[in-house]
């Protein structure tokens, strides 16, 4: 079993293209969003939202599309017809509400419900550490913070009990994520200061995945009419810009936010440490010279983690770097796919109008044109020139 590690997942195209091949026969993107997940835990996701949510998404997606392709032409500026800035607005609606719905699921509210459980006890002891401390300091209510010492140690093994309950419908309900970790790694990952962010991104990509996949079956089962591919290839560069956005917000979290807080973290400890070498040096005193010692001694393992979490946050930081180039390329394609088809399907559209008006002239008739499948495409095109060439 691996150590558990940010899973960095890029949306394949599943490219209906009119001239590289059928739907069918293109790469499904939860296979190769749930790769990473596979060979890391040896599973595979499972479908983490509801089929009211993937329709919801779905919604909001095409809605998105439609929204980009209509700021296209719209004015910068206007007094009475809609411009840029209130597509703008409508744009941002909707990713308000896919944002929700995409980062819901079952293993990111158990994970949340662990965590909070988790800092409840972490509370309760530093109460009942206190109430110690106070009770060595008050001689004389030594009976009374003994019960309430007691009181607040039961409560803390109720919560105990919670924690162990909360941390195993976590584990299930992250290994139906794709994360299967064992309890150390589960600790080890509710320890690290991205876990959220961790579980957050897995959730969001395969969510996209799932809605995305949907998207595709509905293209296949479908009558594959121009309009239908549009809206698909609008709706796969969506959700690509989406994918990218998770990625590049985990990422600027690691360099912006936790990166520069572990260096100060070791700064300030190196920064003491050297003090504290200074005075050890030329104390005399017994007494002082042990908390010297004890502190060089805590000052050594503090920078020891701070430069290993250093280590971990700049390898997730390179991963995800790698990540965001690999989701950038397959946007740029994905964008180039959806103007090919767009400009194709135009062309289609008019040199079938073309071709039926001919049709008429001559009572003839031609036969339908399904652009979806390559080689029909390829012999539509065939059809059509030969006989506009013969006219």
């Amino acid at each position: 079993m691996r150590h558990p590690v940010p899973v960095i997942a890029t949306i394949a195209l599943m490219f209906v293209s009119p001239f590289d091949g059928a739907l069918a026969q293109a790469p499904s993107p939860i296979a190769t969003i749930t790769k990473p997940l596979a060979q890391a835990t040896g599973i595979k996701p499972e479908r983490l939202i509801s089929d009211d949510q993937i329709r919801s998404a779905i919604t909001k997606i095409t809605g998105v599309s439609d929204l980009e392709a209509e700021r296209k032409d719209a004015p910068s500026t206007a007094w009475f017809a809609r411009d840029k800035a209130d597509i703008d607005g409508e744009i941002s609606e909707h990713l308000d509400e896919l944002s929700r719905t995409v980062g819901s699921s079952d293993a990111v509210r158990s994970w949340r419900e662990m965590r909070d459980r988790q800092k409840a006890i972490a509370a309760k002891r530093v109460e009942i550490d206190k109430l110690v401390q106070d009770a060595e300091l008050s001689p004389s209510r030594r009976d009374e913070f003994r019960q309430k010492i007691e009181a607040a140690r039961r409560e803390a093994d109720t919560l105990q009990d919670t924690v162990i309950i909360a941390k195993r419908t976590a584990k299930d309900h992250l290994r139906k994520a794709g994360l299967d970790l064992t309890d150390a790694q589960l600790d080890a990952l509710s320890a690290n200061v991205v876990s959220d962010d961790i579980v957050d991104m897995v959730t969001r990509v395969t969510n996209l995945a799932t809605v995305l996949e949907r998207l595709s079956e509905s293209v296949t089962n479908g009558t594959k009419a121009p309009e239908t591919q549009r809206r698909y290839y609008g709706a796969v560069v969506v959700v690509q810009k989406l994918v990218l956005g998770v990625q590049q917000r985990y990422h600027d979290r690691i360099e912006k936010k936790y990166l520069p807080f572990v260096d100060g973290v070791i700064a300030s400890t190196i920064g003491h440490n050297d003090e504290a070498t200074r005075l050890r040096r030329t104390e005399t005193n017994a007494e002082r010279s042990k908390a010297l010692d004890g502190n060089l001694k805590a000052q050594k393992i503090t920078l020891q983690a701070a430069r290993l979490y250093r280590q971990q946050l700049d390898s997730q930081k390179a991963t995800t770097r790698d990540a965001i180039a690999e989701s950038q390329r397959t946007l740029s394609v994905a964008i180039n796919t959806r103007d090919t088809v767009n400009v194709s399907l135009d062309l289609l559209t008019t040199m079938e109008a073309s071709q039926q008006l001919f049709g008429i002239i001559h009572n003839m008739r031609i036969p339908a044109m399904v652009p979806i499948n390559s080689d029909e495409l390829r012999s539509a095109f065939e059809r059509l020139t030969a006989q506009m060439q013969g006219s």
